[in-house]
């Protein structure tokens, strides 16, 4: 559209059309990198939670390897829990609280506020050749002698190595890690001074 100012000379104008088109463009082009930005932003911080989520995993096997390397003995295990006695006598148990969603070494829950153990195994190695070959889902048929899903007394002997797997999740994002674990002696028999 032209106008024209007062010397006669024509003055180039945007209609309202143009203007309202101009304005549609410019919203789908804002809209867009903004929905972008949006999607990396959810990614990186999905991101940033996979690898504090890793990092909590590993630091509880360091935890749980320390207080192993240094145990007297280890006394029991099922599929979801570990127990073992320290040094000084007392016993220890690593269990996966189901209901709770969180693993458990003693009484100290060993994730923060907002993680989820939504799954934890406690998997034990048969000393048997032929084990090395088996699914680990099956090595407690191979040690649990009595098949009462509770490795005690002399099945103890029967195990190799602990592997502990377990699924970590906040919000959206979810870490799955495993670790096998050196075992400390055999205390097969437990006997208590009065």
């Amino acid at each position: 559209m032209k106008h024209y100012n007062k010397n006669g000379s024509s003055i180039r104008a945007f209609s309202l059309i143009e203007m309202m088109i101009a304005l549609v463009v410019f919203s789908i082009v804002v809209g867009t990198i903004i929905s972008f930005m949006v999607n990396f932003n959810r990614s990186v911080q999905k991101q940033q939670t996979n690898i504090m989520l890793g990092r909590e995993c590993e630091a509880v096997f360091k935890r749980l390897e320390n207080q192993l390397s240094s145990a007297f003995g280890w006394i029991g295990g099922t599929p979801t829990s570990f127990t073992f006695i320290l040094q000084n006598g007392d016993s220890v148990m690593a269990v996966w609280d189901k209901a709770d969603s969180m693993l458990y070494l003693g009484d100290a829950r060993q994730f923060p506020a907002g993680v989820k153990v939504t799954e934890c195994q406690f998997l034990y190695l048969p000393k048997k050749m032929e084990a090395m070959s088996m699914a680990p889902e099956l090595w407690l048929k191979e040690v649990d002698l009595d098949d009462n899903a509770v490795i005690e007394g002399t099945e103890l002997y029967n195990v190799a190595l602990l592997q502990i797997k377990i699924k970590l999740a906040k919000n959206t994002s979810w870490y799955e890690g495993s670790k096998n674990f050196r075992l400390p002696p055999v205390v097969a028999e437990v006997k208590v001074l009065e």
